[in-house]
């Protein structure tokens, strides 16, 4: 099934968009992170099932000259690879631009 990364219908976790990323890390009083599709994409990585949850994919985005990590879940996760692949072939991207390409999940 193709359609645009940010709009695509297998980008849910439940009723939430996956789209874009959100990220975490640790913070300080002058800490921003980004919002929404700011940022480049600097790595994705599989990590599989464990207690944490299902299998998902792992991303670096730098944004500000510092890296944020993201974990990124889908409810297909048998489309994980595929997308893993996807986001693979664009790291050094923007994620604004990466949300505005077709994907085939």
């Amino acid at each position: 099934m193709k359609g645009m990364l940010r709009n695509h219908p297998k980008m849910r976790f439940g009723r939430a968009s996956s789209w874009p990323p959100q990220c975490s890390g640790a913070s300080d009083a002058y800490t921003q992170f980004p919002v929404g599709e700011q940022g480049t994409l600097k790595a994705v990585e599989f990590l599989p099932a464990d207690h944490t949850g299902p299998d998902r994919l792992s991303i670096t985005i730098e944004y500000g000259g510092r890296f944020f990590p993201a974990i990124l879940r889908i409810d297909d996760t048998g489309a994980l690879p595929r997308l893993r692949d996807f986001l693979r072939s664009h790291v050094g991207k923007e994620l604004s631009a990466i949300g505005g390409l077709e994907v085939d999940l």
